[in-house]
């Protein structure tokens, strides 16, 4: 399976049922869950916020809280720097990018993907830098 980069708007969206909710769960079945490391703290405020504003009752907080914590295990969450978060927003509004060493790859959807073997995009920059594929 592939790695697929979700930032907390959307994940929230695996345990409240809102707008969106449907589309992620389908993207949760075929992708493996990658997101920054500040990802469970946003999701725990988030849900959070939604108990304080009447949106969750305590029993369903309850049961929310325990599948956060189950499926946590299995999210790849990832810290980056300041140089590294500020070339990710330039591929992000270019074309297709890779992050060089890695094999991580963004997609024309911008979704953010492991390929396979990482020795595709080996001699193509240091360990954690990142580029376009158009440099």
């Amino acid at each position: 399976m592939t790695f697929a980069y979700f930032d907390t708007s959307a994940l929230v969206k695996r345990y409240v049922r809102e707008r969106g909710s449907a589309q992620i769960g389908s993207l949760l079945r075929r992708h493996d869950l990658l997101s920054s490391a500040i990802t469970p703290v946003e999701v725990l405020s988030a849900l959070w916020r939604r108990k304080r504003n009447g949106d969750l009752s305590e029993e369903n907080f309850s049961a929310t809280l325990s599948r956060v914590q189950s499926d946590r295990i299995r999210w790849e969450l990832v810290e980056a720097g300041g140089a590294v978060l500020r070339r990710a927003e330039e591929i992000v509004q270019g074309t297709v990018g890779v992050i060089k060493g890695t094999g991580w790859f963004l997609d024309e959807k911008r979704f953010l993907t492991m390929k396979e073997p990482e020795a595709r995009y080996s001699g193509m920059g240091a360990p954690g830098e990142i580029r376009s594929q158009t440099e």
